[in-house]
């Protein structure tokens, strides 16, 4: 009987050995996470995950700044003649009256340019908006007889103003521009010139400044713009 509960205490003592070793080495797993969602939906990532470097972002090329169309025209003319800021926005083509023979603008720089504008229709009648560095200051008026109106289409046809570009410019500030209109027979031809125009186009511009400076021009008791 003594033996019997030696034997007891023995195999009760290696029993809880051996429990408590089973319980030293088991792992405990840890619960899964639940997945984040957000009105119903399950997200892919945690709110709050870091946010893309816009650096690192690709992005379609910009056009470069030399092909990219200006949207205005400092040299735009209105339909009836005149100076207007808008212009076609897909071309840069200024919009020409319906009765205008002639026109020139000139638009200012960082020094002493001149600046002004002038429109002539198709009967001659002139009308110079002189604004600074000119000879004419204010607007004024003046009646192209038939030989200075051809005397300019001569000038034009001896300069190959026809067959110019539309355009000549560069991306440059305090340049000043110059803008010619002209309709000559079922032929209207337009220059804007800025930068980098051929010398013949100069010549032409020159002459005609230098015609335009010696008409007869009379000072007009309403300018345009009264009555609107």
């Amino acid at each position: 009987m003594r033996y019997l509960s030696i034997l007891i205490v023995i195999a009760t003592l290696g029993f809880g050995a051996c429990k408590n070793s089973e319980q030293a080495t088991t792992k405990t797993e840890e619960p899964a996470a639940k997945p984040v969602t957000k009105g119903g939906r399950t997200l892919s990532q945690p709110i709050g995950s870091p946010k893309l470097n816009p650096a690192t972002v690709k992005t379609a090329n910009p056009e470069p700044k030399d092909q990219q169309v200006d949207k205005t025209d400092d040299g735009a003319v209105g339909e009836t003649g005149g100076i207007n800021t808008k212009s076609n926005s897909k071309v840069g083509e200024p919009t020409i009256g319906r009765n205008q023979f002639f026109g020139m603008y000139r638009s200012p720089c960082f020094g002493q340019c001149p600046i002004y504008n002038l429109d002539v229709d198709l009967e001659g009648h002139a009308v110079l908006e002189g604004k600074r560095f000119f000879d004419y200051i204010g607007f004024f008026e003046a009646d192209f007889s038939q030989e200075t109106m051809q005397r300019i289409v001569d000038l034009a046809n001896q300069n190959g103003y026809f067959g110019f570009e539309h355009r000549y410019d560069a991306n440059v500030t305090d340049v000043p521009s110059v803008l010619t209109i002209l309709r000559s027979g079922d032929q209207v031809h337009w220059v804007y010139d800025r930068m980098g125009a051929p010398e013949a186009l100069q010549a032409f511009e020159r002459e005609v400044e230098e015609l335009i400076k010696g008409l007869d021009w009379k000072e007009m008791s309403d300018t345009p713009n009264d009555g609107k």
